[in-house]
């Protein structure tokens, strides 16, 4: 039986920052990318759309309404 992917969302708005958090869950084959987020509203959305397993969520990003 293959093990199952976790579906890991990225969400940062330094571009950065989301391109490292990709380049070490590349060393994890059990996860998978399901999207990166700029801002909240973009999380919000992807939390709707996706469903990920983990949020990977900088606690700064602009519009603080995705912690509410």
């Amino acid at each position: 039986m293959k093990p199952a992917k976790w579906k890991a969302l990225i969400a940062d708005d330094e571009p950065a920052a989301r391109r490292g958090v990709r380049q070490l869950l590349a060393a994890f084959p059990e996860f998978v990318v399901a999207g990166e987020c700029r801002n909240g509203a973009e999380v919000l959305a992807a939390l709707e759309n996706s469903s990920p397993d983990v949020v990977f969520l900088d606690v700064q990003i602009r519009a603080s309404t995705v912690l509410k």
